[in-house]
């Protein structure tokens, strides 16, 4: 009955070990890369925010695309993969009514997220 007690004991030990090792793993991106955080607003050349304007990252080292829409405030925020380069992306902005903007940006090694404000120009409408 004891021998029984101990082998309950030791058998939850066990678990108890193997779940903490799972749960104490560095999270990270696919591949094991780091994630960068892409942010900014997007304003109109009065420096009102723009709303419902797209903004498009896409990675020079990994070649994957990240979208996201601005809110309200012209704020936006994009999480991508870091790829495990210097990070560079080329950034797009579009928005109705508007001229779009293509920007390229890099992270630099001591910066925790990448900060792109944009200011986009009226679109000249031909009659």
């Amino acid at each position: 009955m004891v021998v029984r007690f101990f082998a309950r004991v030791a058998s939850a030990l066990i678990l108890l070990l193997a779940l903490t090792a799972i749960a104490v793993r560095p999270v990270h991106a696919q591949g094991g890369n780091s994630v960068d955080i892409i942010v900014g607003t997007v304003t109109d050349v009065t420096g009102k925010p723009v709303a419902g304007a797209v903004v498009e990252a896409f990675s020079i080292e990994t070649e994957v695309t990240r979208k996201a829409t601005t809110n309200d405030k012209g704020h936006y925020q994009i999480l991508i993969d870091a790829g495990g380069g210097q990070s560079q992306y080329r950034v797009s902005v579009k928005a109705i009514g508007k001229n779009p903007a293509i920007y390229n940006v890099a992270r630099q090694s001591d910066d925790d997220r990448i900060v792109l404000n944009v200011k986009l120009g009226e679109k000249a409408v031909q009659l």
